[in-house]
């Protein structure tokens, strides 16, 4: 998909916090909006961040076309991400975007497969937004921790996903990882059809990967390598491919040629 890319500045409109170390903030960027689509990232200049020199990746979490205004999603564990969660609602963001690749939707897809992992659900209610209207069957399975690091599943399910949740505690839906959901699942229908769109913790996206070629199952991945500039130049965000020349390794850069990979394209070390 053709995309919007320009460095402009945001207003942020609001923010709250949906759940544990977790902010979701409201920018007013309508040239954003208009062409953002799930996979797409801007880089932040991080306000009031000294000593921080680049700016950070953000996936666009959701988008309301008509008023112009994008969502972000993210963790404020990071030094980084703090500050940003700090900055105000009326504050002015300096951004790039929009950057990246997007995710695909074949035309003979009968069932979105989702699988999410911690905050690695950031790029998805977009993509249940990029599937409105269309006859396909949405599930979302969604990992975390505990219960208190939910976030955005009303917001999915408004959106025609059926969403299945795992916490590792066991605090709300079934005990254990989100992966076990997913190969119980997998196990019980046909591949044909069925697409899998994967993000969160390498050990996750590792453990899919496996699952998919058991299965035959189709997919992408979407990846949170750290990166600086955001387009290619810096050279410091490589993600290496599992077909290359006979005895050497071959990368692509997750700014670049990402973040969005073929899910058996990328090799994944957990």
């Amino acid at each position: 998909m053709a995309s919007y890319k320009a460095q402009i500045r945001a207003k942020i409109l609001a923010k709250e916090e949906p759940a544990q170390e977790t902010c979701r903030m409201q920018l007013l960027a309508p040239e954003l909006a208009a062409a953002a689509h799930a996979g797409h990232f801007v880089n932040i200049k991080l306000p009031e961040a000294e000593g921080l020199l680049w700016r950070r990746p953000y996936s666009v979490h959701a988008v309301e076309r008509r008023a112009g205004v994008i969502e972000l999603l993210f963790n404020t564990a990071g030094r980084g991400s703090r500050a940003l969660s700090r900055a105000r609602p009326g504050d002015e963001l300096d951004l790039i975007g929009l950057l990246g690749n997007t995710f695909d939707y074949p035309d003979d897809l009968q069932e979105a497969i989702v699988v999410a992992g911690g905050l690695g659900v950031a790029p998805f209610r977009l993509l249940l937004q990029d599937l409105a209207g269309r006859a396909v069957i949405k599930t979302v399975f969604y990992g975390v921790a505990s219960q208190d690091r939910l976030c955005c599943v009303q917001e999915m399910t408004a959106l025609g996903a059926r969403v299945e949740i795992a916490t590792v505690d066991g605090s709300c839906g079934r005990k254990g990882f989100v992966t076990r959901l997913l190969e119980e699942y997998l196990a019980t229908v046909e591949g044909k059809g069925r697409r899998l769109y994967v993000c969160g913790p390498t050990a996750m996206m590792k453990a899919v990967q496996d699952l998919a070629a058991r299965y035959s199952v189709a997919g992408q991945v979407t990846v949170e390598n750290r990166m600086a500039c955001g387009f290619g130049a810096c050279m410091g965000c490589p993600v290496e491919r599992t077909k290359g020349v006979p005895g050497f390794k071959q990368y692509s850069l997750a700014c670049k040629d990402g973040p969005v990979f073929p899910l058996d394209g990328i090799i994944l070390n957990d």
